[in-house]
Order: C-alpha cells, then sequence, then structure tokens
C-alpha cells in the first residue's frame, strides 16, 4: 500500500509510505531554495514518479478555512496530476480520521518516538480553527493539545485550549516580533533570551497554561469576510499586534488577548527598528526575551502536570512548533519526575504533518501495531544512501 501526503503550510513537505516505511520525504525548501516555502508545488511534480498511489492526504493549517472561502487549490491540483482526491481535514467522509492540525503533530511525535503509549503533548503556534458554522465566525484557533495515544491507532484527547487566539507560542511570538523578527523566527528570541534577566517584579505572561488577560478565555469573534482579508498572507496570526502597538490610539481598541500584557509587561518597549539597536535597548530586550522564555517554560511544565497522570502512564512525546525551544527542552529533562520518559520530535514544526498524517492514515486502515522508532533524521527522497552521514558524525565524535 502507498500512501502520498502533502502537507500545505509554512515549512511544507511531503511524504510518500511504501507499507509504512517511509521512502520519500521533503521539504520545499529543499527544491526552490524559498526558506520555509509554503507551495508544494515542485513536490508535488517530484512525486508523479513514484505512482501510482492507494492513498492521498492533504493538511493545511487552514483547510477548514479553505473549504469555506473556495481556495482550495492544492487538493484541487493533487486530484488533477494524481488522478485521485485526496483526504483532507475535516472532510466529513466516515471512512477515515477526522484530521486535525494537532492530530497529525500528535502522531508524528507518537509513531517516532518507540512507545508502546505516551502522552502526546502539542504546544503550537495555531492549528485548526473553531468554527461555528450556524453564526458565520471563527472564536479561535488550537494550541494546546493533549492525547492519549496508544497502538495501533488510538488518540484519545483529554485536553484542548478553550477557543481563543493567543496561546502559549503565539504571545512568545509576540516578543520576536517586537525585536523586529517574523513571527516565524521565535529561535532569535529563545537565543537573545540567554543574554537577559526576567524581571521578577512583572506579572507573568501567563496564568497557568492561558495568556494572562483581563477577560479569562473569551476572544473576539472573526466574521468571516473579515477574516477572509487576511489571506493568503500570515497577519491572522498576529492581526492585533503590531498594528495595534504602532497604531492604536487607546489601549481599548486592543483585543482582549494582549491588552493586559502590553499595558503591564510589555508596557512602553515599541517595535525594533533599524539602526535603533544601543547597548542599553539591548539589554532591555534581552530581558524580555528571558521573561517570556521563563514564563512559556513554566507554562508548558503547568499544561503537562495538570493533564498527564504520571501513575497511569510515564511516557510523555512533545511536538508542535514549541518542540523546538531547546532551553524549554532542557527543562523538561531536569524537572520531570526521573522516572518519566520523554521523547522531543526533532521535526516538531510543520514540515512535519504530512509525516504524521500520513502515519496516522496507515496505522488507522491496517490496523499495523509494528513501532518503528525515528533512528535517522535524513529521510531524504529515494534512493539516497545516508549510511555515509553516519559514518561521518561517528568520526567527528
Amino acid at each position: 500500500m502507498r500512501i502520498i501526503s502533502v502537507g500545505a503550510s509554512h515549512d511544507c513537505s511531503l511524504v510518500i509510505l511504501d507499507n509504512g516505511e517511509i521512502v520519500y520525504y521533503l521539504k520545499e525548501e529543499s527544491m526552490s531554495g524559498i526558506k520555509r516555502d509554503s507551495a508544494p508545488m515542485k513536490l508535488m511534480h517530484d512525486a508523479i514518479r513514484f505512482m501510482p498511489f492507494d492513498y492521498a492526504i492533504y493538511s493545511s493549517a487552514t483547510e477548514d478555512a479553505a473549504e469555506m472561502f473556495g481556495y482550495n487549490f492544492y487538493k484541487t491540483y493533487m486530484q488533477k496530476i494524481y488522478g485521485m482526491s485526496p483526504i483532507e481535514y475535516n472532510g466529513g467522509d466516515t471512512k477515515y480520521p477526522s484530521f486535525t492540525h494537532h492530530l497529525t503533530h500528535a502522531a508524528q511525535g507518537f509513531y517516532n518516538s518507540g512507545f508502546e503509549e505516551a502522552y502526546s503533548v502539542v504546544v503550537d503556534g495555531m492549528g485548526s480553527m473553531y468554527v461555528q458554522p450556524d453564526q458565520n465566525v471563527f472564536t479561535g484557533r488550537e494550541h494546546e493539545s493533549i492525547y492519549e495515544a496508544s497502538y495501533p491507532c488510538n488518540f484519545h484527547l483529554i485536553h484542548k485550549n478553550n477557543p481563543s487566539w493567543y496561546g502559549i507560542t503565539l504571545i512568545y511570538a509576540v516578543v520576536t516580533q517586537l525585536i523586529g523578527e517574523t513571527d516565524l523566527e521565535n529561535g532569535k528570541l529563545m537565543g537573545l533570551s540567554s543574554y537577559g534577566i526576567p524581571d521578577q517584579t512583572l506579572p507573568s505572561f501567563f496564568e497557568g497554561t492561558k495568556p494572562n488577560m483581563y477577560r479569562d478565555d473569551r476572544s473576539v469573534p472573526i466574521p468571516i469576510p473579515e477574516y477572509s482579508s487576511y489571506h493568503p498572507n500570515r497577519s491572522l496570526i498576529f492581526h492585533p499586534l503590531i498594528r495595534q502597538l504602532e497604531g492604536a490610539s487607546t489601549h481599548h481598541e486592543m483585543v482582549p488577548e494582549i491588552r493586559f500584557i502590553v499595558e503591564n509587561i510589555i508596557k512602553d518597549t515599541k517595535p525594533l527598528r533599524k539602526g535603533e539597536l544601543t547597548p542599553e535597548i539591548f539589554q532591555e530586550y534581552a530581558n524580555l526575551a528571558a521573561k517570556v522564555q521563563k514564563d512559556s517554560e513554566e507554562a508548558v511544565l503547568n499544561l503537562i502536570y495538570s493533564n498527564c497522570d504520571f501513575n497511569l502512564c510515564k511516557n510523555i512525546c512533545l511536538t508542535g512548533g514549541y518542540g523546538l525551544n531547546c532551553l524549554n527542552n532542557f527543562r523538561l529533562t531536569q524537572e520531570l519526575p526521573p522516572d518519566v520518559s520523554l521523547y522531543i520530535e526533532p521535526n516538531s514544526d510543520d514540515a512535519g504533518n504530512s509525516w504524521g498524517a500520513a502515519k496516522h492514515l496507515w496505522h488507522h486502515i491496517t490496523g499495523d501495531r509494528t513501532i518503528r522508532p525515528l533512528k535517522n533524521i535524513y529521510q531524504g527522497g529515494g534512493n539516497v544512501d545516508y549510511s555515509m552521514l553516519e559514518t561521518i558524525c561517528q568520526d567527528l565524535n
């Protein structure tokens, strides 16, 4: 059985499974030269040489919105070049699972971990949308999800954030934008945090696992026609922040999720512009980075301890974009109970969603209970021999 899975998000990728084994995996940026490319066109054409396929999957964080707005280009294009209609997120076909963005993250982490059962913890910038079709509005996105996972394909959702536009990773990205980087450059803020000291006199960015704000977990619903004006650029993610920090005349114009943070933590800090950096300004931003780093680490620990019963299962998989935060990952190794096993998915950003969807579908259809732990991150495309790279790495060690 051969499955092709296309992930159309930032860091888009394509994977082909042949009887459960990966025979092809690449990111579009490897072929296009465009960092974090989100248009998997070269990949889809390259994969034609592996036809025919038994199943095709198309996945995107905005797939549910795409259905409502009618811009499902990639799904239609897959049908044209492969001659088969792909299975998709929330497609409504009762024969197959209803994928969500976070489920594919959770599946990838679990199936690569080597665990027979685990809590698969997803901490992510944003996933699928909470939709109220009867009211024609979106009320928020997935940010944090936890699944009880076991073979062959059991993913029981035990926690998902309440509908909101902001979660742990997006609040982290708010500060990333303040230092003049894009929303996908959170690693630079993580590095900057090492030069700062968190100001303990300031309130936390988070209350438990939720962004610290005046209102609990409610957000401003965005009517669908208004939302569509933000697509296809990614400004929806931070639709309030930079515009409002620079242009809002009063704080009451800001959405509730960031009002408290702006007034009480960020305060007078403005988005950094080129040519403005002095040692004093550098330290100001480094301290702010250290503050959000520390607070987000504690929010993740709170998320795990609040939802995972280690008396029932002592295995944790961490995935989603925040899984790339190595400072947080190190802290987890130090503060989780010593008898808890932790697997951190190395390909935890959206480049792994095509992989997770394909693995999930394979185990769902076949009932295969074979455990295939990730042994080599060099998956590549087709007949590439990576043993040489392993030899080089061993020689370097």
